[in-house]
């Protein structure tokens, strides 16, 4: 069941863009008083659906965005999006994001723009790269980037194979396959 301002919700959520949107403008498009306009405003930002830039200024975020692109409801859809803020600033997001700006890279590169202080980081990222490479994201390429110490055998080089979208695969390690927040999908590992 949805709150008694979900209708107001709705309209809120329609006419508001990646952009932001400040209330008077919202206020000439829709026919809402100021004050039920700022209350809808003021519940898609605890759903997660919307961000306030500033005072009286706000646009949709990305999981609103995603919502309103997948053509989903507010209500009982809502559930099934999570939401953008328990993974966007995590080792893997970061690391994602890194793996798609780069061309090729090692462990290494990755870790130098994606590490912030976690424990045992670059080890992290090696593995989820092992991962990903089982699950046909990432191609390891022929040879070998040169290592530090005189006897190494060099760095494993990847590149992505797969790119799907702004956001991780988030790897499921009972079932051994990754989920796409993306494309939805499935992607089990070799």
């Amino acid at each position: 069941m949805l709150p008694a301002n979900a209708t107001h919700q709705i309209a809120v959520l329609g006419a508001l863009s990646v952009e932001a949107v400040n209330l008077n403008d919202l206020e000439t498009r829709l026919p809402i008083a100021r004050p039920a306009l700022i209350a809808a405003a003021g519940r898609l930002i605890q759903r997660g659906l919307a961000e306030r830039k500033e005072n009286g200024v706000y646009a949709l975020s990305a999981t609103g965005s995603h919502l309103i692109r997948a053509g989903m409801k507010i209500g009982r859809d809502l559930n099934k999006v999570r939401k953008a803020p328990v993974y966007a600033d995590s080792l893997r997001q970061r690391a994602w994001r890194a793996m798609r700006i780069a061309v090729r890279f090692t462990a290494s590169d990755i870790a130098r723009s994606a590490v912030r202080g976690e424990k045992d980081g670059e080890d992290a990222i090696r593995r989820f790269c092992t991962a990903l490479t089982a699950a046909g994201y990432l191609v390891e390429r022929h040879g070998r980037a040169a290592g530090t110490a005189p006897s190494s055998n060099g760095f494993k080089v990847w590149q992505l194979a797969r790119d799907t979208g702004e956001w991780a695969p988030r790897y499921v390690q009972a079932k051994r396959h990754f989920v796409d927040r993306n494309t939805h999908e499935v992607f089990r590992c070799r």
